[in-house]
């Protein structure tokens, strides 16, 4: 799984949104594949795929 941080600290929009003025925020950003067939779901193959992608974006914001 390849991830990746994107903001730790200061939201960036705090500066032109007053609702993120003054909040903290964590963000980061996930991609990873998964084999069906890893997970005895290899059935249907080749007509439906063997790999998937997983992709995953998140933000945490401060409460205060």
């Amino acid at each position: 799984m390849k991830v990746t941080l994107n903001v730790l600290g200061d939201h960036p929009s705090g500066d032109a949104n007053p609702a993120y003025a003054g909040k903290k925020a964590a963000a980061f950003s996930a991609k990873t594949q998964v084999l069906r067939s890893a997970w005895g779901m290899g059935r249907g193959a080749p007509l439906v795929s063997d790999e998937i992608d997983v992709d995953i974006e998140s933000e945490l914001l401060s409460k205060n």
